[in-house]
């Protein structure tokens, strides 16, 4: 998906900006993985009511910490899916993309009308 995207940038900016897309991609994961393990362990510690240093726990705790490592990841796993189901970028849509870009590369144009414009006068 994320190749997609770069070749539809590609067609809006005329330029390739690869790195730049993978660097704040990665860089996103990044700190969503330092917040996860933060948030995690501030629930653990308040919300599960985890006693440190003890074997066993109370069921009570148990059943929450059941709870931060299943119900909770696969709500927010949902949330995060809605901007992904409500993205346009069909099929039609990344070859209509990739037909275009194909068709400046090999005209050399890197401006749509300067395309248009040579594919008239041939």
């Amino acid at each position: 998906m994320i190749a997609d995207v770069l070749d539809e940038d590609e067609l809006v900016t005329k330029e390739r900006r690869e790195v730049t897309f993978f660097g704040l991609f990665h860089f996103a994961e990044q700190i969503a993985a330092g917040v996860s393990i933060l948030i995690t362990g501030f629930l653990v510690d308040q919300f599960a009511g985890l006693v440190p240093g003890q074997a066993e726990q109370f069921a009570q705790t148990v059943l929450r910490i059941g709870m931060l490592y299943s119900p909770l990841p696969s709500a927010l796993l949902a949330v995060a899916a809605v901007p992904v189901l409500l993205y346009s970028l069909d099929r039609a849509r990344v070859a209509s993309v990739q037909m275009q870009l194909l068709a400046r590369r090999r005209t050399g144009a890197a401006d749509p009308e300067t395309f248009h414009a040579a594919s008239r006068a041939v």
